[in-house]
Order: structure tokens, then C-alpha cells, then sequence
């Protein structure tokens, strides 16, 4: 097999518009180098209105911003699986508020490079034999955790839903303590 340099970057967003600008300027100096990339994290800021529920509206100018770096850079959003929004603000009452702000955006070269999406085959391999590692190593304490994840998972669905639903909410917050 031939060998091929990639670049991943990681991102955790500061919540600033200006810094977030910022960034933008920044990765998209990384994304000038011909190779695939794939820039995977915590962004902070959604793509579309319809990426945010519940208190308040995103700041129209920095989803512009977002939108502008991500078309500029020839960038793709990953198909995501699982719940629609990635975070949750954990507010009580009206000021709660669900987003989808975690994401993984690939250009061409990334995709070209990794057809069948190579790395996701590979991690699912890696799970199974950390999920062995784990089972020697932990035993019973897996199941209790299994079963508490799967606790919360119905809350999470059920919440996603019925976002207001604040005894839902007090129940994530319990049983994600839990876990």
C-alpha cells in the first residue's frame, strides 16, 4: 500500500466570534496545502438555524462566517450518526438550548484518499479489541455501565422528542452523573 500524508486537525472553538474568526483565517493556511484534510471538533457555532432548538437564535453573522470558511475551503460535512444535536447548554426552563455544534468537514482529497472510509473501518476494528481489553479487565462493571448508557439513551431520545420537557432533563442529569 502506497503512503499517503494527510492532514487532521482538531478543534475545540472558543464560543468569541472574533476569535473564532480567527481560526478560520488560521485553518484555512493549513487548507491551502494540496492534501487531504479533515478538520474534526467542537465548533462552536452551527452551520444552519435548523442545526439549534430552543433558547435564543445563533448569531447570524458568525454562521455566515462558519459557512464562508467552510465553502471557501471546499470543505464537506460528514454524515453524522445518532442525535441531531451534540450539545446541550443543561439550562432549566425556557433558556435551554440543543445544538449541533461537533462535526467532522473533509475536502476532496480526504475522501478520495480514504475511499470506503478506511479510518472508520479501522476504528471499528480497534473498538472490538478494546471492547475485549475492557472485558478482562473490568468484567461485570461493563454491563452496569452498558445498561446505564442505554438508560440514558432512551432519555436522550425521548428528550429529543420533547425538548422542554424539564423532568427528562432532570433525568439525564442524574443518569449522566450516574455513568
Amino acid at each position: 500500500m502506497k503512503s499517503r500524508n494527510l492532514v487532521l486537525s482538531f478543534v475545540h472553538t472558543n464560543s468569541a466570534y472574533g476569535i473564532r474568526r480567527s481560526l478560520w483565517s488560521e485553518l484555512t493556511q493549513l487548507g491551502l496545502v494540496a492534501k487531504p484534510w479533515a478538520v474534526v471538533g467542537d465548533f462552536n457555532i452551527v452551520f444552519a438555524v435548523s442545526e439549534r432548538k430552543g433558547w435564543g437564535i445563533p448569531s447570524l453573522a458568525a454562521m455566515s462566517n462558519f459557512n464562508t470558511f467552510i465553502h471557501s475551503n471546499a470543505l464537506f460535512d460528514t454524515t453524522s450518526m445518532g442525535f441531531k444535536y451534540s450539545w446541550c447548554n443543561k439550562r432549566m426552563g425556557n433558556r435551554i438550548m440543543y445544538q449541533k455544534i461537533d462535526r467532522m468537514l473533509v475536502n476532496q482529497g480526504w475522501i478520495d484518499v480514504s475511499a470506503g472510509w478506511r479510518m472508520v473501518k479501522k476504528l471499528k476494528k480497534l473498538k472490538l479489541v478494546l471492547k475485549e481489553w475492557s472485558w478482562r479487565v473490568y468484567g461485570n462493571t461493563q454491563q452496569h455501565l452498558r445498561t446505564l448508557e442505554d438508560e440514558l439513551e432512551n432519555i436522550l431520545q425521548e428528550q429529543e422528542q420533547d425538548p422542554f420537557n424539564y423532568e427528562l432533563h432532570n433525568q439525564e442529569v442524574k443518569k449522566a452523573t450516574e455513568i
